[in-house]
């Protein structure tokens, strides 16, 4: 989707360090922020952009993300399931 290395400052947040360099849609939650498209890249109905750092599925969002330290933050498209409950 968008491979780029960018030198930010430490501890920015990380969805404002992504907007350095792509065009990122978000769509702000009480939760945080969710991005929705990157570069006019956007996931079908039944698809989201899911979030990883460093390799591993993120724990939190990219709007709780902090450029504390050298990071590789990738997106991936998944389809959304219903676990029900």
């Amino acid at each position: 989707m968008l491979e780029n290395q960018a030198n930010v400052e430490k501890g920015m947040n990380c969805l404002d360090a992504m907007k350095i360099f792509a065009d990122v849609g978000v769509k702000e939650y009480s939760f945080g922020a969710m991005v929705e498209s990157i570069n006019g890249i956007k996931p079908a109905q039944d698809e989201f952009l899911k979030l990883f750092i460093d390799g591993k599925e993120a724990m939190t969002g990219i709007s709780d993300c902090k450029t504390d330290k050298s990071i590789a933050v990738e997106w991936k498209i998944d389809k959304i399931r219903d676990y029900g409950g």
